[in-house]
């Protein structure tokens, strides 16, 4: 498929290395007795501002250093590392302005205006993340890889969390530094804990989706059935059609007439003597 759209330039002044102040001495952070210092796991192909936008977004950096020559990022966990510079010029220390209790920039508290109500006024907060741990690629509960598009080629960390920070559906971002490739997360469901795998980093974006969206109980109306009411059986009554027999009309019968015969005396002859 197509490749991706680039990611959007940062908005103008957005340069989170103003917020910090480099050491007067070039080189690596260093304590009062030239030692490293407290330091997290380097964060592989990161640019300076990159490496400042991870330790803002730490509660426990109080500054970083970034190494020149790798493209690498170490934030620091102690105020002690920022004595002086190890004089190495591919190696830069930065201190954080008001030390790590600044924190990261809290949450917008959820909206309750209108739609009809006038937008806030200032430029829109900068999306923050999180670093999930152990390190390693984004995983679910389960182990799963969660909802994530097909990793696409990048040039740096930072150009795969400017191309989250310009998506409404970003809700954080890995980054493979094998190959350097970014895969973007589409739910919060990745962000469970890292696959301990040292060149897969995760980071969940804590300005959108943050938190697991928990649905409202379905209260189901209960069901109610009509009374069922069996209507009395009547039995219909039987009206039996009367019964009419029709008048039996005796056909009269007419005898004939008997007719007499008048009688006649036959004449009495006497025989002579």
């Amino acid at each position: 498929g197509a490749p991706p759209p680039p990611p959007p330039p940062p908005p103008p002044g957005d340069s989170a290395i103003s917020q910090y102040t480099e050491l007067s001495t070039i080189g690596c952070c260093r304590t009062s007795d030239n030692q490293e210092g407290s330091q997290e796991t380097p964060i592989p192909r990161a640019t300076i501002d990159d490496c400042a936008h991870f330790c803002s977004e730490s509660s426990t950096c109080w500054g970083f250093e970034w190494r020149d020559w790798e493209n690498t990022c170490e934030l620091h966990t102690s105020p002690n590392d920022f004595h002086h510079g190890s004089g190495f010029d591919q190696c830069f220390c930065y201190s954080r302005n008001g030390g790590a209790t600044s924190g990261p920039p809290p949450p917008a508290p959820p909206t309750t205006e209108s739609p009809t109500d006038a937008p806030p006024s200032g430029p829109p907060q900068p999306a923050t993340y999180r670093e999930i741990t152990p390190r390693g690629c984004c995983r679910t509960e389960t182990g799963g890889s969660g909802d994530a598009l097909v990793p696409f080629a990048l040039d740096t960390i930072g150009d795969c969390r400017d191309y989250c920070s310009g998506s409404d559906t970003c809700f954080g971002y890995e980054w493979h530094d094998w190959e350097d490739k970014c895969e973007i997360h589409t739910s919060h469901a990745g962000f469970h804990h890292g696959s301990t795998n040292d060149l897969c980093l995760c980071f969940m974006r804590l300005d959108v989706g943050s938190a697991p969206v928990t649905a409202a109980p379905v209260t189901s109306a209960p069901v109610t059935s009509a009374p069922v009411t069996d209507a009395p059986v009547t039995d219909a009554p039987v009206t039996s059609a009367p019964v009419t027999s029709a008048p039996i009309t005796e056909s009269p019968v007419a005898s004939a007439p008997v007719t007499s015969a008048p009688a006649t005396d036959s004449p009495v002859t006497s025989s002579p003597v």
